[in-house]
Formats: structure tokens, sequence, C-alpha cells
């Protein structure tokens, strides 16, 4: 999420081909080459309490094989 426009700029619920783990922080600035694609804001490595982890409807992950990361 940009600090500056509030906007969600990258969720991550579920692996895609050859994807094991999340993308980091790094990685999805390097994506949007340092600027939030709405606001234009720099982006920046988030603080570990910006980090929300969550299994989605309270399903344990093993059974479901998704979980939810969100980065504030």
């Amino acid at each position: 999420m940009c600090r500056g426009c509030k906007r969600i700029i990258h969720a991550w619920a579920r692996p895609r081909e050859g994807e094991l783990s999340p993308p980091t922080p790094s990685e999805v600035i390097k994506r949007f080459k340092g600027r939030c694609p709405y606001c234009g804001r720099q982006l920046q490595r988030p603080r570990l309490e910006d980090v929300t982890i969550r299994y989605p409807h309270n399903d344990f992950p093993a059974e479901k094989g998704r979980v939810v990361v969100k980065v504030l």
C-alpha cells in the first residue's frame, strides 16, 4: 500500500507457477520502478509493524494452501 495515496499496489494471495513465497518488498519496488503507479510517490520498504499476514476465512493454511500477505 502506498503511504501517500493509501492505494494497494500489490496483494499476494496465492502462488503462481514457479513461486514458492510472496515477493519481497524490494522485488515489488523494483517491479514498479520505485514509484507508486497511482500517485508517483517514491516507494519505501515497509516497517515490520506495517506487514500483516493472515489466513483467509480462519482456515489453517495447510488445508487451503493460501496465505494472504498485506503490506501497508
